[in-house]
C-alpha cells in the first residue's frame, strides 16, 4: 500500500507572523482539500482551536529580528494556548534561518534548544497537552526564493519524518486506519447495493440492529443503547480490515536500527534513567511502569459504562464488603477482585442463571513473585492500576456462584477480549486435568 501522507493529515495549523509567507501553503493545502486555519502570534489570546489529527507548522522567527531566545518565548506562549484543546498534534518547525546556532551559544542549535525548552514546559505542566512529534522541514526561504514549489511541501514533510520514528509510524497508523475505514463500509455497500436505493437506510438499520444484539450478549432492548453499540460491534470488521493491509505498508522503516540497548531519561525528574541491555529490563521502578500502563491499555476497559449494571462475562469486581475470601492470607492487604467467567455463548443464550466469578487480587510485585504459579493465573504482569504496577493474579482453584452487593459500585473494569479468552482457555485446562494415581509421595 503506497502511503500518501496529505490524506493522513485532518488539519493544519499555520502559525506565522506575516501571513503573505504562508498564503500559497494554504492555498496548497486548500487544493488537497486539507482543514487550515492561519493563526497570527498577535491574535493569539483570542483564539480556542478545536482540531483532531492536526499538524502545526511554525515559525522559529515569530518576532522578527528578535533574539533566539525571545522567540522560543512566544513559541512557548503560542503553543500553550493553541494546543490545549487538541487530542494529537505534531509540530513542523521551519524559518528561513533554520539552522542557526542559537544565540551566541555556538555549541546549540536553535532546534535542539526549542526541544529542550518545550520538554522543561511539559515537566512542569504548562503545556498541558505534549506534542506527539517534532520535525524541522526545508528552509521557508526556499520556498519563498523560488528554490522549491509549494507543490513539493508534502514530500518535503514526508522525508522530514525520517528523524521521528513516532511520526513515521503515527501517519502510517492514521492512513491504514482511514483506509481500512473506506474498505469496511464499502464492502457494507457491497450488501447494501443489492437492494433498491429507497430501502438501504432500513437495511442497514436492520442489520446493524442485528448485529448489535448479538453483540452486546444479553438482552436489550433499548434502541439507543444498542445503536451506541453498534461502534464496538463494527470494530470487529474494521480490525479484520487493518490486518488485511497491515503487510501492504511500504517504507515503514520503523525498527530499521532497532536496538535492544539504550538509556531513556525521564522528563519529570533527570535522575531517573531506564537502561535496557541486551533487551532486559535492570529492575527499573519507572519503566516497569511504563510497560505496565500499556499492558493495562491492552488488557482492561476501564470506561466500560455499558457492562456496569449487568454481570457480564469479563467485567471484574472490587470484592464487596462482607464477601469471604479464599485467597490466602499472604494477600489480605492486596487488591482483592472477582472476574466474572460464565462462557459468552451460555451468557448470549441466556443459560446462565447465576453469575461465576474466580477470585483474584492486583498484587505487589515482589509479593506476587514468592506465589506458585501452578496455581495461579498470573500470565499478566506488570499492569498499572491505581498508579501503581501489579501482578493480575487468579485463583483456579475456586468458583464463585451467584450475585454480590453493590454491582455498580464495585465495577472496576472489564477484560478485553484477548485477555478474557486467554483465562477463559487456561482455566478449561486447568480444571480438566485427568491426572493419575501413583505412590509418589515418599522421599527415598
Amino acid at each position: 500500500m503506497s502511503f500518501n501522507i496529505a490524506s493522513a493529515i485532518d488539519s493544519v495549523l499555520v502559525v506565522d507572523d506575516k501571513f503573505e509567507e504562508v498564503q500559497q501553503l494554504i492555498d496548497e493545502l486548500s487544493k488537497k482539500s486539507i482543514q487550515s486555519r492561519y493563526i497570527n502570534p498577535a491574535e493569539i489570546e483570542h483564539l480556542n482551536v478545536k482540531c483532531g489529527n492536526t499538524l502545526i507548522v511554525l515559525d522559529f522567527e515569530l518576532i522578527e529580528g528578535a533574539k533566539h531566545k525571545d522567540n522560543i518565548a512566544e513559541i512557548r506562549k503560542v503553543l500553550s494556548k493553541v494546543t490545549s484543546n487538541l487530542k494529537v498534534y505534531g509540530i513542523a518547525f521551519w524559518s528561513k534561518h533554520s539552522e542557526d546556532n542559537f544565540d551566541d551559544d555556538h555549541s546549540k542549535k536553535l532546534f535542539d534548544e526549542i526541544k529542550i525548552r518545550i520538554d522543561s514546559d511539559i515537566a512542569d505542566k504548562s503545556l498541558a497537552n505534549p506534542p506527539l512529534y517534532y520535525v524541522s522541514i526545508v528552509d521557508k526561504l526556499q520556498y519563498l526564493n523560488g528554490d522549491h514549489e509549494w507543490s513539493a511541501f508534502f514530500d518535503n514533510f514526508k522525508t522530514s519524518l525520517a528523524t521521528s520514528k513516532t511520526a513515521m509510524y503515527y501517519f502510517r497508523w492514521s492512513y491504514l486506519m482511514k483506509d481500512s475505514v473506506y474498505d469496511t463500509f464499502g464492502k457494507i455497500n457491497e450488501i447494501l447495493a443489492e437492494y433498491k436505493y429507497s430501502d438501504r437506510d432500513q437495511m442497514f438499520a436492520f442489520l446493524l440492529y442485528q448485529l448489535s444484539r448479538v453483540h452486546i450478549g444479553y438482552e436489550e432492548n433499548d434502541t439507543g443503547k444498542l445503536a451506541n453499540h453498534s461502534f464496538r460491534a463494527m470494530a470487529g470488521m474494521l480490525e479484520d480490515a487493518v490486518k488485511e493491509k497491515a503487510d501492504s505498508i511500504q517504507d515503514c522503516q520503523i525498527l530499521e536500527d532497532y536496538s535492544d540497548d539504550f538509556t531513556a531519561k525521564s522528563i519529570s525528574d533527570l535522575d531517573i534513567v531506564v537502561k535496557i541491555e541486551k533487551g532486559k529490563i535492570k529492575n527499573n521502578l519507572f519503566l516497569i511502569n511504563t510497560i505496565g500502563r500499556l499492558n493495562a491499555i491492552y488488557a482492561f476497559d476501564f470506561k466500560a459504562e455499558y457492562a456496569k449494571t449487568h454481570f457480564m462475562p469479563g467485567n471484574i469486581y472490587k470484592q464487596p464488603e462482607g464477601f469471604v475470601s479464599c485467597l490466602d492470607a499472604d494477600f489480605d492487604d492486596q487488591i482483592k477482585v472477582l472476574i466474572e467467567i460464565t462462557p459468552p455463548c451460555d451468557f448470549a443464550q441466556g443459560k446462565c442463571s447465576q453469575p461465576k466469578f474466580l477470585e483474584g487480587t492486583f498484587c505487589e510485585i515482589e509479593k506476587a513473585k514468592s506465589k506458585n504459579a501452578a496455581k495461579f493465573y498470573n500470565y499478566l504482569h506488570p499492569v498499572f492500576y491505581l498508579d501503581k504496577s501489579y501482578y493480575f493474579i487468579l485463583d483456579f482453584n475456586t468458583m464463585y456462584i451467584g450475585n454480590i452487593d453493590n454491582v455498580e459500585e464495585n465495577f472496576v473494569c472489564r477484560s478485553n477480549d484477548g485477555l478474557f479468552a486467554d483465562i477463559l482457555q487456561k482455566y478449561s485446562s486447568h480444571i480438566s486435568r485427568l491426572g493419575v494415581s501413583f505412590i509418589n509421595h515418599i522421599k527415598y
